[in-house]
């Protein structure tokens, strides 16, 4: 019996939208792409989920990066305490979610501007990001 053969672009697609498939790792993709920068701190993450616990938070996020949906860049010289770390969406995952009509950036930027931010996060939207040379982060 001859073996079946799955090209890599197809492997990643269903690694990719496998990796979405439960309501955190959605919302976080989500809250990348609506993001006024596109790059998204772990405490705007817990900022904008409370739902989820930091730690569920935390392993979404390896969950995501281990499937090759998002990425991190550190800060350069932030002050103790500041966020240092910032996710953001890669190249492969934007090309592989335009593709199937997933996470429009449009309708989550305009989500996201309606929400009734608190100040700490309104501060925290004015903190330094690093620079990132991804295609998909938007900055528009």
């Amino acid at each position: 019996m001859k073996g079946t053969y799955t090209s890599p672009a197809v492997e990643q697609t269903v690694t990719m939208i496998s990796a979405v498939d439960d309501e955190a790792c959605a919302s976080l993709v989500a809250d990348i792409v609506g993001h006024p920068s596109g790059l998204v701190s772990p405490k705007e993450f817990w900022l904008l989920n409370p739902p989820f616990s930091k730690s569920k938070i935390s392993k979404r996020l390896a969950k995501l990066r281990e499937a090759g949906v998002v990425a991190y860049a550190d800060a350069p010289d932030q002050s103790p305490g500041e966020p240092r770390r910032y996710y953001y969406l890669t190249d492969d995952a934007r090309a592989v979610f335009d593709r199937n009509n997933m996470f429009a950036p449009e309708p989550l930027k305009e989500l996201f501007d309606r929400i009734d931010h608190s100040d700490e996060f309104l501060a925290l939207l004015e903190k330094p990001r690093p620079n990132v040379a991804a295609e998909t982060v938007y900055t528009e």
